[in-house]
């Protein structure tokens, strides 16, 4: 047996897929309420996850569950015979921001339009459901 499962998402703001690593089983799940639907799994709040829910703060890579963890960005999880392992294939490099804002606005305007265009090709009607959130509103401002 061999399974590999490869985080995807937004780095640092959205928590993407999960494992919680039970006795001899590993669980996956595509966020932490798949995994505790699992019969095996105690939802069972940890010191840490206490402290991340009373600050409103979040540590990379856990979640406030008792031996559960999230699969981050750029990271592949793999678990085989030999127990599991991590491994980071890819990784977000900060740079020295230079523009002033009014270029800052054209380029991040600039770019946002060209990938919700290219995006929103299709040969049927496409709807946008809003969430209230800045990029959903974004995206079907520019998809428009």
């Amino acid at each position: 047996m061999n399974i590999a499962i490869v985080g995807s998402g937004y780095v640092g703001l959205v928590t993407g897929a999960c494992f919680a690593d039970v006795g001899h089983h590993v669980k996956f799940g595509s966020e932490p309420k798949a995994i505790l639907a699992h019969p095996t799994v105690q939802p069972r709040v940890n010191k840490d996850g206490f402290r991340e829910l009373l600050v409103l703060a979040k540590n990379p890579e856990s979640t406030i569950y008792a031996a559960m963890y999230e699969v981050r960005p750029g990271q592949v999880v793999r678990v085989n015979r030999n127990g599991l392992t991590k491994r980071r294939y890819w990784m977000l490099t900060a740079h020295e921001h230079n523009d002033d804002l009014p270029r800052t606005i054209r380029t991040v305007s600039e770019l946002l339009e060209d990938i919700v265009q290219r995006q929103i090709v299709a040969d049927v009607p496409l709807s946008s459901l809003l969430s209230g959130g800045l990029d959903s509103s974004a995206v079907s401002d520019y998809g428009s």
